[in-house]
């Protein structure tokens, strides 16, 4: 059934258009059926242990998730969320607005300690404008990539647009910086929620051949990321646990 579903969708700009889902269904069962809306709601459940550990670690002065990404996401949920409608029924709009709030203290956190991800130093006083800029971009993109009525109707090609840079920004931090700064909860749940949207994503658009694609391309790095921080866990720390959400270590190791 699903797949047959025609996924042509015009996404002009309705001032107000966002509100008139909530006179609609609370999930739409006409067009997705119960195996679809676990996955895809259980995927952003399953996202909420990452909120969670980038805003818990903000009290600690550092910011877990790569400012970029983070750019890219509040940007995207702010527009699926308050601008442009999707048709699964107003709780998903619902989780939508809700995680763009969340996302506004993670926000904080980019203008606050963003500027550390950057390693030239002499860069670091233009942070606010740079992250203006991206916020900017990131907007740009989306609304001329939904504009022309490329996007799907959940947003999906730009969501996993976002999460395809937010996934090799995390794998060049498995690389680059201290383990103390990486946390293992936000990558296991980083990657089993966007895999339960991946699977949506084969139930629902497996004839989408861009979005099929953008999919196992992030399921694939998510897993090569959680891997890595598992041998770096295991050479560098051998068998002591650390709490994830704990401060970053300092350069001495203590």
């Amino acid at each position: 059934m699903s797949n047959l579903r025609d996924l042509t969708v015009d996404h002009a700009v309705d001032p107000g258009g966002v509100f008139d889902v909530f006179s609609g269904p609370f999930l739409n069962t006409e067009l997705y059926d119960t195996a679809e809306l676990l996955w895809y709601f259980g995927g952003w459940i399953l996202w909420i242990p990452v909120y969670w550990v980038v805003i818990a670690r903000l009290r600690h002065g550092y910011l877990e998730i790569p400012a970029i990404a983070a750019c890219g996401n509040i940007t995207w949920e702010f527009l699926w969320g308050y601008v442009y409608p999707q048709d699964m029924g107003w709780g998903l709009q619902l989780i939508y607005m809700g995680a763009f709030l969340m996302d506004l203290a993670i926000l904080y956190g980019v203008f606050r300690f963003g500027r550390k991800q950057i390693a030239d130093e002499r860069a670091r006083p233009y942070w606010p404008g740079i992250v203006i800029v991206l916020l900017t971009v990131w907007t740009a993109y989306y609304v001329g990539f939904i504009e022309r009525g490329d996007d799907l109707p959940l947003g999906s090609v730009t969501a996993y647009t976002v999460n395809l840079v937010m996934s090799l920004a995390y794998l060049w931090f498995g690389i680059t910086r201290p383990l103390g700064e990486l946390s293992m909860i936000a990558a296991v749940f980083k990657g089993l929620g966007t895999g339960g949207v991946t699977v949506f994503v084969f139930l629902v658009y497996r004839s989408h051949e861009l979005v099929v694609t953008l999919a196992v391309i992030v399921s694939i790095l998510d897993a090569g990321y959680i891997g890595w921080l598992l041998r770096r866990r295991h050479s560098e720390w051998g068998n002591v646990v650390r709490p994830s959400n704990r401060a970053p270590l300092s350069p001495a190791g203590t």
